[in-house]
């Protein structure tokens, strides 16, 4: 595994502002990044990446099986191994960003199920037990309930709990590649804080494994937490507390 810093590189101007142009469309982006694998047209999606907007121009982090080798000009990529050692009730700052939904059933006779972004679901049950819209909480309670729920739910999965979050930036995203006649959208939240790793060995197998994790099922590397991986989404970050 590898984990790498992408950054656009400011003496190639003229590259990296078309390319910084090109990459607001989230299909693009995607693209870039895979571009950026060792060329292998068997090669499914191994990685994982989060776009990082805190500085003057946007970088990304990546998390992949193979090490970045094709760079382009108008990028800077700086890669190391990367092979957590985490300790048994050990605490991590952490940070992800995730699209994160619920499944639900159309209704109590159908088998049909549809995916709801966790804020809205959560919007919902507010509107219905509060019809009166001054009698419900703010937008920012109401996005840390949901994602708090959601992700302690991940955390038994995945062999951690909570111990300090912050749930912000509910953002919706558009995208169309081209094969795609219109375009699909989805929403992320960010979520930071504090955990504490309950089961090491699941939390690395489950969040950093690849292919050659004996369970393909818990390889959180290819399916991410949460939904739309392959747009920048699933990637948590950690860090010692």
């Amino acid at each position: 595994m590898y984990l790498s810093k992408i950054t656009y590189s400011p003496a190639h101007r003229a590259e990296m502002v078309k390319a910084l142009t090109q990459h607001r469309n989230l299909f693009h982006e995607h693209q870039m990044i895979w571009n950026l694998m060792p060329q292998d047209a068997d090669a499914s999606r191994d990685f994982l990446y989060r776009k990082d907007e805190s500085e003057r121009y946007p970088f990304y982090y990546l998390l992949s099986e193979r090490q970045p080798d094709q760079v382009p000009d108008f990028l800077q990529v700086q890669s190391k191994a990367f092979s957590p050692q985490l300790i048994d009730g050990g605490h991590y700052g952490f940070s992800l960003r995730a699209n994160a939904v619920v499944t639900r059933k159309v209704d109590d006779t159908s088998k049909r199920r549809i995916r709801r972004d966790i804020v809205d679901a959560k919007v919902d049950e507010y509107k219905q037990g509060f019809p009166i819209a001054e009698d419900r909480p703010p937008s920012a309670v109401i996005h840390h309930e949901a994602g708090e729920k959601w992700l302690s739910a991940q955390g038994k999965k995945h062999g951690f709990q909570l111990r300090d979050l912050s749930v912000s930036n509910h953002q919706l995203h558009k995208h169309q590649n081209k094969a795609s006649s219109g375009h699909r959208q989805f929403a992320s939240l960010d979520f930071d804080g504090i955990l504490e790793i309950t089961q090491p060995e699941q939390f690395v197998q489950s969040m950093y494994s690849g292919r050659s994790n004996p369970d393909p099922k818990n390889a959180a590397l290819v399916r991410g937490l949460g939904r739309s991986m392959a747009f920048g989404c699933g990637l948590m970050l950690i860090r010692k507390a």
